[in-house]
């Protein structure tokens, strides 16, 4: 039997694994049973997980995938090299279940009474699934004549074993695999008396010693090919686990999984986006227009730059969008999306990824308001905090329901949610970074439908630059294989070239980055103060409250100012005795104080965020959660220093509509930035603003980060030259080339804090983000409840939790383990690790949670 089932041309006539010949079939064997509902045969089960396979190849576009990998690993080969490459990868996925022909699983799983129990009583199928399909093409490409080839098919012939054996797990070290692989192969699986041609192996030379050696082989030729591998095995390994899991839901549920969220239609959207009235004023200006003082001018030019140099460099991977904070990225951004897909019919999705909630609700606002509510509410955001989307009963045009919610299709909610199945995707690199880098078979569930797709990564100055380097060799890589197109947005980034190490170089979309940063718009919208630097740390807090009392007074009398002020501090500690010593020297008829940190639930920071845009005479006192992006507006600003990215980006918060006279951030250093940015290279004090470093405060004021990146890049540099686990040939070796999953994610994970939290929840009542009023006990019983409905679908539970889950945000608060222990926590209920207070009420002060208050009622007791 060949496969040509709903496929495209590339795994046409693909011979696929002769079920009904090397099968003993005398007996029905099963897939799934359900309650009264017929089993599901296993050979219908392996068809449909093909024809899955099919349909998913059809609708993301695959076959381009598949040849960038076959001219990567076989260039110049002849087909029928290829051809059993290709027959390797499709009977991988139809092979990934044949190990349920064991006895002992149709009669303990299946409850199929045909059978009988052998005396292992071993019901896996998952480890002999493996043995078949390595069995089975072991022997294929002892064929393989050429020495060079045959190391290859030899390689891939474990990875492909090794996906099948854990795809109802997750991805472990390789080498664990092949160990207790290699024991295996040496015993007669009575387990597999159905499978007619089982060989039993003298694995006396060695398996995993053998397979070292092919690899060796290859690393000698091309150091940095395990990307290729790693990224291989990742990718085989998610489309197996979608393909099977879609299978599997269709027998389950009844209904076939038809709809992958494709943005198969780009024009409604491009459409909406050039009538919105800010492209229809872009579009007017010309390209060469002088600013003479206008921002927008200069927005708009960024804007038509970057939209020409894209279009004449198509057939690139990965661009860098350097632009200065507030020069409008984020609308550059969707239109450099939306004319990829415009020219490149193959993509068909949109992934915005951000470093921050706030960042994801902020965009997501912007993006419906752009494109109207009908396309907006296609949109999927993906974070921990956002509910599942619900999809209701179809209308009369075949679209899905977005507002009827009397009868929800819960298994199309979730699934949309696991698999990302939505034309336009918001969510966290956190969650971008579980996809490419993850061990956990949910979490790599997207990395299918990310193939394909242009992804947008906004603020990445904020990621972990001592893997930046690895970042960037991923990424491209990743682009590489499964056709990413990859927007990198920031206003300071080194030279992302540097830290390449093959010949793909990233494409710059704004040629002459000095045009803008350097233009009075820009660069002189802010002066910069750093006087209270000279300061004595002791000094600085009651010379700062201060100096924010005299400017906010002299900023009062003046009628051509707003009196808007920003105080950032790196502690929340500092920030809330700050606000608390505000509120207590200053008349709150005269200038309103609000206070804003990671603690507040969303509803109050857009209460705060609109306070702030529309009210005059206002003071905020905030951590770094207003730095990046947040979009208000500011007369002048007061920061604790910390890193040179976030001191550019916190300039990106004043004057940012260039309209504002007197405009003035004035530096202080009060707190060190040792427990934020732990083991950041930017911190050392070479590197940071003080009062003696003059050569970063030029910097700052001149925008020349590429003079500030090169120190940097030197540090990392060195330290990866070390012979340490730092040394990035060292990580290649120890950990790409074995194929240690998880130690490869550690080495990626993008926040590096160890400390262990607690979670606190408050009974109170508060105002949801919709106006809706939130009663903290009622949200608690909910959750108790949905916990232990044991009736309940897997599906609904998991949708309804993530409704519950959302209200729930509103609040739980977190401290460190080590204050929660030194408090001795007195709460009313415990569920799990979540601490329940029934009057949550009396820790806040000022509106605000109080962990002065929880530790003062701790004392007394």
């Amino acid at each position: 039997m060949s496969f040509s089932k709903k496929v495209n041309s590339y795994f046409e006539k693909t011979p696929v694994f002769d079920f009904a010949g090397l099968i003993e079939t005398d007996k029905p064997f099963y897939a799934h049973i359900k309650d009264e509902k017929k089993a599901e045969n296993l050979q219908e089960h392996l068809d449909l997980t093909l024809d899955y396979f099919g349909l998913l190849c059809r609708e993301k576009h695959l076959e381009s995938v598949f040849r960038c990998l076959e001219k990567n690993f076989f260039p110049d080969c002849a087909r029928e090299t290829v051809s059993l490459w290709r027959e390797m990868i499709l009977n991988t996925l139809y092979l990934h279940d044949i190990g349920k022909i064991n006895p002992n699983f149709q009669r303990g799983k299946m409850q199929n009474k045909a059978f009988s129990r052998t005396e292992s009583n071993n019901q896996n199928h998952s480890a002999f699934s493996a043995r078949v399909y390595f069995d089975y093409y072991y022997q294929k490409i002892d064929a393989v004549e050429d020495d060079r080839q045959y190391d290859l098919f030899f390689v891939f012939l474990l990875l492909n074993t090794f996906v099948i054996q854990k795809h109802h797990g997750s991805l472990t070290e390789f080498s664990v695999f092949l160990e207790r692989f290699e024991n295996d192969l040496s015993e007669t699986r009575e387990e597999l008396e159905a499978y007619r041609n089982l060989t039993t192996f003298d694995t006396a030379a060695g398996l995993g010693l053998f397979f070292e050696e092919r690899l060796n082989i290859i690393h000698k030729n091309n150091p940095w090919k395990c990307v290729d591998f790693y990224i291989y095995t990742r990718f085989l390994y998610a489309i197996l686990v979608a393909c099977d899991f879609y299978a599997t839901s269709e027998y389950m549920n009844g209904a076939p999984v038809d709809d992958f969220g494709v943005l198969d239609d780009v024009t409604p959207y491009l459409d909406a986006f050039n009538a919105d009235p800010v492209t229809q004023n872009i579009r007017k200006i010309k390209k060469d227009q002088a600013p003479d003082g206008d921002i927008n001018i200069l927005r708009s030019r960024l804007f038509l730059e970057a939209e020409e140099n894209l279009l004449h460099s198509q057939k690139d991977n990965v661009y860098y969008l350097e632009a200065p904070t507030g020069s409008g990225k984020t609308k550059t951004s969707i239109n450099l999306a939306l004319q990829l897909i415009k020219k490149d019919q193959q993509l068909n999705r949109i992934l915005y990824v951000f470093p921050f909630n706030t960042l994801v609700e902020q965009t997501r606002d912007s993006l419906e308001e752009c494109f109207g509510k009908a396309l907006g509410e296609k949109m999927g955001v993906i974070n921990s905090i956002t509910p599942i989307k619900k999809y209701g009963e179809t209308t009369d045009e075949g679209e899905w329901d977005y507002t009827r919610q009397d009868k929800i299709d819960y298994e199309k909610s979730l699934l949309a949610r696991q698999f990302m199945h939505y034309p336009i995707v918001l969510t966290t690199h956190v969650k971008f970074f579980e996809g490419i880098f993850g061990t956990g078979r949910e979490a790599v569930f997207p990395l299918a439908h990310l193939a394909n797709s242009v992804i947008i990564l906004d603020e990445i100055q904020s990621y972990k630059n001592r893997i930046w380097k690895e970042i960037i060799i991923f990424l491209k890589a990743y682009a590489r294989i499964l056709n990413f197109k990859v927007i990198i947005m920031s206003a300071t980034l080194p030279d992302l070239n540097r830290l390449s190490v093959g010949d793909e170089k990233v494409t710059y979309l704004v040629k002459n980055r000095e045009f803008y940063f350097q233009n009075p718009l820009f660069k002189d919208r802010v002066e910069l103060d750093f006087s209270m630097l000279e300061l004595e740390p002791e000094e600085t807090f009651d010379a700062l409250l201060k100096k924010v009392l005299e400017v906010s007074n002299a900023l009062r009398k003046n009628p051509d100012a707003e009196n808007k002020i920003v105080v950032e501090f790196i502690k929340k500690a500092s920030a809330v005795d700050f606000y608390n010593r505000l509120k207590d020297v200053v008349e709150n008829d005269r200038v309103s104080i609000e206070l804003m940190t990671g603690d507040d639930h969303k509803a109050e920071r857009k209460r705060i965020i609109s306070q702030v845009r529309t009210a005059e005479n206002i003071i905020l006192v905030a951590t770094q959660v207003i730095e990046a992006g947040v979009d208000i507006d500011m007369d002048i600003g007061f920061k604790d220093t910390s890193i040179l990215d976030a001191e550019e980006q916190f300039l990106g918060r004043i004057n940012r509509s260039c309209r504002k006279k007197g405009a003035v951030v004035y530096f202080f250093n009060l707190d060190s930035p040792d427990m934020i940015y732990q083991k950041d290279i930017r911190k050392a004090d070479n590197l940071r603003l003080t009062g003696a470093n003059k050569a970063m405060q030029e910097i700052l004021i001149n925008k020349e980060f590429s003079k500030f990146y090169a120190c940097v890049l030197e540090g990392l540099e060195a330290q990866s030259r070390k012979e340490n686990d730092l040394n990035l040939e060292v990580f290649r070796d120890r950990h790409l080339w074995t194929f240690n999953f998880p130690e490869i994610q550690e080495r990626m994970r993008l926040i590096d804090d160890n400390r262990r939290k607690v979670s606190l929840f408050f009974n109170m009542r508060v105002n949801s983000e919709d106006g809706e009023v939130l009663v903290g006990s009622a949200v608690w019983k909910s959750y108790g409840a949905l916990l232990q409905d044991a009736a309940m679908s897997y599906a609904e539970k998991r949708v309804r939790l993530s409704e519950v889950q959302a209200k729930m945000d509103y609040f739980i608060y977190e401290i460190d383990k080590s204050f929660a222990d030194a408090c001795v926590l007195c709460q009313d209920e415990l569920l799990g690790e979540l601490y329940y207070f029934k009057d949550g009420e009396r820790f806040f002060e000022n509106g605000k949670f109080s962990r002065e208050k929880l530790k003062r009622e701790n004392d007394f007791l």
